[in-house]
């Protein structure tokens, strides 16, 4: 059922998720130790950014996460709404590459975020429970494979084309197809009631994505049997209790040291994880 709302309160609530998402990209790279992501104490496996560039990145292209949850409190198809965000999504990406001096930081995330909180903000509209956002991201990117359906005939390819044509991998596509399925039904549910303090908590949630999800990040910088190794790296640190055991911690120095001299940077599960304590901090706040 659809809640009336007034104009100064959408724009009240859209400002609040924006700054939610600010938040969230700031908590995410403030993170460590982080298996080679930058974090406020390395620059990782990365020669071209730091904290201060993610830092600068963030406060540029927050503003156009307002526009995005303003655009999703309606009643028009979530198809449009999407195609309206990708616009805005594209002069974000500018204005993130402005503020970086070129850096790639955020383009993912950009992408990410704008679907997730569109989603959001169009549930808010219709007045749906929490779980129903899963359903809208879904609904949102129904034909977003059909990207690759062109690549042959494309002069230019994106990395995420790439390993498609080169591995049959849907990368950050596939993983909002699947509503971002590893989160809702995986990632929340492990962790909203979690007691542990939250950067330790950021990081669990990190070695869970690395432990599951195919980085296309990794098998671009890198190769599939490296992805693999990393996936069975975090596995066994998760069996090992992770940041919350000294054998634990004792494996994370050696992974850290590891993958930051062999330049591996699990970016796509960075993305996720930023995504994942978005959602956190929204369901305990609105939900």
């Amino acid at each position: 059922m659809k809640y009336i709302d007034t104009r100064s309160n959408i724009e009240n609530k859209c400002n609040q998720l924006s700054l939610i998402a600010c938040k969230a990209l700031i908590c995410e790279v403030s993170t460590y130790p982080s298996f080679g992501l930058v974090s406020p104490l390395s620059s990782g496996a990365h020669d071209d950014m730091d904290y201060y560039t993610f830092l600068n990145s963030t406060f540029e292209i927050t503003p156009y996460f307002k526009q995005m949850a303003i655009t999703g409190y309606t009643f028009v198809d979530t198809e449009r709404i999407f195609n309206i965000i990708r616009d805005i999504g594209i002069e974000c990406e500018n204005k993130m590459y402005e503020a970086t001096k070129g850096a790639n930081t955020h383009k993912g995330l950009i992408f990410l975020m704008g679907v997730c909180i569109t989603s959001l903000t169009n549930n808010m509209y219709y007045n749906e429970n929490f779980e129903n956002v899963q359903n809208i991201i879904k609904a949102m990117v129904v034909n977003i494979l059909d990207d690759f359906k062109t690549v042959d005939s494309k002069d230019t390819l994106t990395h995420g084309e790439q390993l498609y044509l080169k591995n049959g991998f849907t990368g950050i596509r596939g993983q909002v197809k699947d509503g971002l399925d590893i989160i809702f039904s995986h990632i929340i549910k492990l962790y909203e009631h979690n007691d542990l303090p939250e950067r330790e908590r950021n990081v669990q949630i990190l070695i869970e994505l690395m432990a599951q999800v195919e980085d296309s990040t990794v098998i671009y910088r890198h190769n599939l049997p490296i992805l693999k190794q990393v996936q069975q790296d975090a596995k066994k640190l998760l069996k090992m209790g992770g940041i919350s055991t000294q054998t634990g911690r004792d494996f994370i120095k050696k992974l850290e040291e590891h993958y930051i001299e062999n330049k591996i940077s699990s970016g796509g599960c960075a993305d996720l994880l930023a995504i994942s304590i978005f959602l956190l901090e929204i369901k305990k706040k609105f939900y």
